[in-house]
């Protein structure tokens, strides 16, 4: 049984390692997250794959930052493949948008705020 505390980064150069990290991990993993880094390796795909025929819950990690019509389609598009969270910039418009993107469906959108490789001196 999956708990869903823990969310396995999927952290790999492309979908096909990605699928493999899953099936090793099997029912003890309920939760991953795909970065934008696997974006271009086949990453929505494989949240699809992981989504619709393995029923685990995706984190997409995109930290989304455009003007806000472009969130706001992004989002729209995103939302129809029935993932659980989606990562934006912090900004309000950013937020706002992503917002009005999501309305309608099941995404929760997290708002990034300060990226973990900051430190004191880029602040």
């Amino acid at each position: 049984m999956s708990d869903d505390r823990l969310i396995v980064a999927l952290d790999v150069p492309h979908a096909v390692a990605g699928l493999a990290l899953a099936e090793r991990l099997g029912d003890a993993v309920g939760f991953y997250k795909i970065g934008l880094g696997m974006l271009t390796g086949g990453g929505l795909a494989l949240a699809m794959e992981l989504k619709g025929d393995h029923g685990k819950r995706i984190f997409l990690d995109m930290k989304l930052f455009d003007i806000g019509a472009t969130i706001e389609a992004a989002v729209r598009g995103l939302a129809q493949f029935d993932l659980d969270f989606l990562t934006v910039h912090g900004d309000p418009h950013v937020v706002r948008a992503a917002k009005e993107g999501a309305a309608g469906s099941s995404l929760k959108i997290l708002a990034v705020t300060v990226l973990t490789s900051l430190d004191r001196a880029d602040l």
